[in-house]
């Protein structure tokens, strides 16, 4: 059985994360020069994202023009007009996301992608997990960890457009799924859901996904092993996952997390003594745009730059960085 442990974010003490590459290795001032994709329109916010590449056009079509909000600058946006669109840089689109969610932010007639994942996503996660504590016999929580690195063979950053479409890419998500079902329904016939979130890393923003297992287990027929096949999945059909960088042993906080009696913690918003499980509480922490409420928010210190990064890239991509089983209850939040 697996010792009980925190969960804890697996970062060294200068925040690299396993599948980020060391500092000293690698030019991290170039990935801010990395553009976020070679193919703008096949974004979901390409308008906001993009920008000339003729260096024709007036700068009214930049997405970041100082007037953009008047009758005029509205309508002309780079993709529309340019006769060679490109995607910004790291850098500049991360003001784009800035600039256009703050706008929604401070709007009263519209929300913004920070109070989706506050007011809605989060409670509803724990809404879910505390329906799991009430009604799965022998709560089993598994926690898996899918990792990509950002650097190809030759140390060259790799577009983070392009890291998210190899990490959610259709085959992989629709194996894992397959395997799991496979190991957890058909061989030992347990009654599973799982929620997942996608986040980015601290150091480089990378896209990595959780995936929180709730599994009626009263007879702790799960192992460490039902979860090492899904693993095998992930490095075998996914462009840039490393074997090394998704340690499966027994006892440790590394690609799969095993709780037997997951520990639980305190609501810490709510006063009527509710608790959660622990592993919910770490998966809603990685919810992406959590630290753009921070940013947002004059009265509070501003988040680390990767991950206002990851939460561009989440909402620029047409990735879903956040999904449940079908038996997940879609609770009211």
């Amino acid at each position: 059985m697996t010792e009980n442990i925190e969960f804890v974010n697996s970062e060294t003490e200068e925040s690299i994360e396993p599948a980020d590459p060391d500092p000293d290795e690698v030019d991290y001032s170039q990935r801010n020069k990395t553009r976020l994709t070679p193919y703008p329109s096949g974004l979901t916010n390409a308008k906001t994202v993009s920008e000339c590449g003729c260096d024709n056009c007036h700068k009214i079509v930049d997405p970041l023009y100082n007037g953009r909000w008047n009758n005029i600058a509205e309508k002309f946006y780079a993709l529309d007009i340019c006769e060679d669109p490109i995607a910004m840089k790291v850098r500049k689109a991360k003001e784009a996301y800035i600039r256009y969610q703050g706008r929604l932010y401070h709007s009263e007639s519209h929300t913004s992608a920070y109070e989706r994942h506050r007011y809605g996503i989060y409670p509803k996660i724990l809404n879910a997990d505390r329906h799991f504590l009430n009604n799965f016999e022998g709560l089993t929580t598994v926690l898996l960890t899918r990792r990509i690195q950002p650097t190809d063979k030759n140390d060259q950053w790799i577009e983070p457009a392009t890291l998210d479409a190899m990490l959610h890419n259709s085959y992989l998500m629709r194996r894992i799924n397959e395997v799991a079902h496979y190991r957890l329904k058909q061989v030992k016939d347990l009654n599973y859901e799982y929620i997942r979130v996608t986040a980015p890393t601290e150091s480089t923003a990378t896209p990595h996904e959780h995936r929180y297992f709730y599994i009626e287990d009263p007879n702790n027929k799960v192992t460490i092993d039902d979860f090492r096949h899904i693993i095998d999945e992930h490095t075998e059909n996914c462009a840039n996952a490393m074997r090394k960088h998704h340690q499966v042993n027994e006892g440790s906080h590394d690609a799969v997390n095993v709780r037997y009696d997951p520990p639980v913690v305190d609501d810490k918003y709510a006063s009527d003594g509710t608790r959660h499980t622990a592993g919910s509480q770490y998966l809603v922490s990685q919810l992406a745009h959590l630290p753009l409420g921070d940013k947002l928010d004059s009265a509070t210190d501003d988040p680390n730059e990767p991950l206002l990064e990851g939460g561009m890239l989440g909402w620029a991509t047409q990735s879903q960085w956040f999904g449940a089983s079908n038996g997940v209850p879609n609770l009211n939040v």
